[in-house]
């Protein structure tokens, strides 16, 4: 992913998603690169398959967002979702700087700013980014 070849990335999640179904990291990366190709319906479904086996998790949460809006522009982002998430993580930094981790881990530096940015109160390694 960190490459940026969204269908060559497919093909290794397609592979890992099959051998290890309840794996969430997979199938959100593989609706991110879905995504990232202009396919939004099948991203909505993968990511809503991920969100069945773990919905509190940030990082599946912030791609969900991503997703809907077809944006990472935190201004696009629905107010409503984003303060769910805040109020789940009770404004709380290291869930979120995770879900930021996990994106900046793959290349992702949009979604790494746009996860930092919804930070209420970051802290010093929120706001070095």
């Amino acid at each position: 992913m960190r490459e940026k070849d969204w269908h060559h990335a497919l093909k290794h999640l397609d592979r890992l998603g099959s051998a290890y179904p309840r794996l969430t990291r997979p199938r959100c990366l593989r609706a991110i690169c879905l995504r990232k190709i202009g396919r939004n319906a099948p991203a909505a479904a993968e990511i809503a398959a991920a969100l069945k086996v773990d919905g509190q998790d940030p990082f599946l949460r912030m791609a969900a967002m991503f997703i809907k809006t077809g944006s990472t522009d935190v201004k696009k982002l629905s107010s409503h979702a984003v303060k769910s998430l805040i109020d789940q993580v009770r404004g709380n930094e290291p869930p979120l700087l995770e879900a930021a981790f996990d994106c900046l881990s793959v290349g992702l530096l949009e979604e790494t700013a746009a996860v930092l940015k919804i930070i209420p109160n970051p802290g010093p390694l929120g706001s070095r980014f």
